[in-house]
């Protein structure tokens, strides 16, 4: 029995290592994997914690003042202002027959019937207030209003000149060669061309007066759309009266340069 004893004390020990070790050596492992988790934090956790948000990788324009110079929110300066254009008429004058016509091209007018003008309008809320836009010059019409073209609203300024569309009123007087006195209840159109292509033909110019005019005196009028600057012919045809004859009378022509 003692030698028995002595040999399980000898041999207790060494199982006990043997069988330990591998436990120790997972111990060891583990510590060794886990150890970088400790001294090294996660990537995810670090972007809860920051207080600062990340950068969005969208430029700023305070970061680009280059390109945020570049842009014009108003563009009037990629489109300068086109300036108002000039209107010149020739000849002067030009005799048909018996009456002698001059021409000349006015800023738009609106247009209205006389008979229109007897009678007002009793509702306050159509009467024109302090802060409303100063009407446009307004022509009374005699006769033919609706055969008319390019009326103007009169609580509206008129159009500025664009390159394409420049509204001017036609002016004509009619005059007799003996006296100077307007001829009335003529029949009159205008055909219009620029540069010898058409533009407008069998345009109605009748008969009315400037409503604004301290000396209104008769004249043939309508509001025309010039399409572009340059150089215009403008033939004006009278029908036949007791005043001019029986015959066809020869048109008039006169030249109208646009700059």
């Amino acid at each position: 029995m003692p030698g028995l004893r002595a040999t399980f004390a000898v041999r207790l020990p060494k199982a006990l290592y043997w069988s330990t070790a591998p436990i120790a050596s997972l111990v060891v492992v583990a510590g060794c994997v886990a150890a970088p988790t400790v001294g090294t934090p996660s990537s995810s956790p670090a972007v809860l914690a920051s207080p600062v948000a990340s950068p969005s990788p969208v430029a700023s324009p305070l970061a680009t003042p280059a390109a945020a110079a570049t842009v014009n929110p108003s563009g009037a300066a990629a489109t300068p202002a086109l300036s108002p254009a000039t209107v010149d008429v020739s000849p002067a004058q030009v005799q048909v027959g018996a009456v002698t016509l001059s021409m000349s091209l006015e800023p738009a007018r609106h247009m209205l019937a006389q008979t229109a003008v007897m009678t007002s309008d009793p509702d306050p809320a159509h009467q024109p207030s302090a802060g409303d836009p100063p009407p446009n010059s307004t022509a009374l019409v005699l006769d033919g209003l609706l055969s008319l073209s390019n009326n103007l609203d009169p609580s509206q300024p008129a159009p500025a000149d664009q390159p394409q569309a420049m509204i001017r009123h036609i002016n004509l007087q009619v005059r007799a060669n003996d006296g100077g006195s307007p001829v009335p209840y003529l029949s009159i159109s205008m055909d219009l061309l620029i540069d010898g292509h058409p533009v407008a033909s069998g345009l109605p110019v009748k008969p009315m007066v400037a409503a604004d005019s301290t000396t209104p005196q008769l004249y043939y009028g309508n509001n025309l759309k010039l399409t572009q600057r340059g150089t215009y012919q403008v033939f004006i045809r009278l029908q036949p009266t007791a005043m001019l004859g029986k015959d066809q009378p020869q048109a008039a022509q006169f030249n109208v340069v646009v700059r």
